[in-house]
């Protein structure tokens, strides 16, 4: 579980990648799934999509596993942490600040709009 600078990057590269999915269905005729169908400076949208699946994925995948291994449990802690911080964006359509008061640069990367 990677500290909240990184994390908003694995999620940057990620939104991209549904995007470009979900522009490349729908030239196909296909319908892409509801949760690719987002503009990507959406970040309240992003930010519902991250908390989701944290939700139902990683946090009843990582409370158990960092509980037989306690050596994990920051690693879960910082999981809650980068929760807590797309909760964040869900709520208020930003970026929260780092440690620093800095918010997170954008990455700018190719592909459909």
């Amino acid at each position: 579980v990677l500290p909240w600078r990184v994390s908003n990057q694995w999620e940057e590269r990620i939104s991209q990648e549904f995007v470009n999915q979900a522009h490349e269905e729908n030239i196909a005729g296909r319908t892409p799934m509801p949760f690719m169908c987002f503009k990507l400076e959406d970040l309240k949208q992003r930010g519902k999509l991250q908390r989701d699946f944290m939700d139902f994925v990683l946090v009843p995948l990582w409370d158990p596993f960092s509980q037989l291994f306690p050596e994990l449990r920051p690693c879960y802690r910082n999981l809650l942490k980068n929760r807590a911080f797309y909760q964040h964006r869900w709520n208020t359509g930003e970026d929260p600040k780092d440690d620093r008061g800095a918010r997170p640069r954008r990455v700018v990367y190719g592909g459909p709009p």
